[in-house]
């Protein structure tokens, strides 16, 4: 006979063995033995009642997908500054680009914008999203003579030279300033990606 505690729901850190018509628990061996307790248990457990937030919620407002903190954290509420891993990569970067926040040897890490040789420009941005991402940050190429006033493709595509390719579950984009089309000095341009969680 076990004894809970009182309530409706009960979480267990263990749970008694029990036999059968036939045979007593002991009979099955040590995977059957009695549970041994030391010290005091604690623990922490959530529960959503109502209709499941869509796949891409932040219900913390942090930048970070839920999904995504509870696969990796078992928690919501994670600062998307901190490093964990200790690689420099921002948390908001891991999960923009799907990235392990807790694996600093992770070989996705090469998905991250980094500067690349242009062909129709002297540089280019080259980066790598995974398809599923998409769904849930906008990755939106910037440029600048100035680095004080910015122009996004979103609103200016025509200084902008994008090429984007499938690469198995990723997209794999390069993006190089559109030199003819670009009113501004073009002695000096700069380039940056600017991430936002949809």
């Amino acid at each position: 006979d076990t004894t809970y505690p009182p309530g409706a729901i009960s979480l267990l850190h263990g749970i008694s063995p029990i036999g059968d018509k036939f045979h007593a628990a002991s009979g099955y061996g040590p995977s059957a033995a009695l549970n041994t307790a030391t010290g005091l248990y604690t623990g922490e457990a959530s529960f959503f009642l109502g209709t499941p937030p869509p796949s891409g919620a932040d219900r913390d407002g942090n930048g970070l997908v839920d999904a995504w903190e509870l696969q990796y954290f078992g928690s919501l509420g994670q600062n998307p500054k901190a490093n964990p891993d200790g690689n420099g990569v921002p948390l908001a970067l891991d999960n923009a680009f799907g990235l392990s926040p807790t694996n600093a040897a992770d070989p996705n890490v090469s998905r991250l914008p980094k500067a690349a040789a242009g062909t129709v420009a002297p540089i280019a941005l080259a980066y790598r999203v995974p398809f599923s991402q998409l769904d849930y940050f906008s990755f939106i190429p910037q440029i600048s003579d100035s680095l004080l006033l910015w122009f996004g493709a979103d609103l200016y595509p025509q200084y902008f030279l994008i090429n984007s390719a499938p690469n198995g579950t990723e997209n794999a984009y390069a993006v190089q300033p559109n030199i003819p089309g670009w009113p501004g000095n073009t002695n000096q341009l700069f380039l940056r990606l600017l991430i936002q969680k949809k």
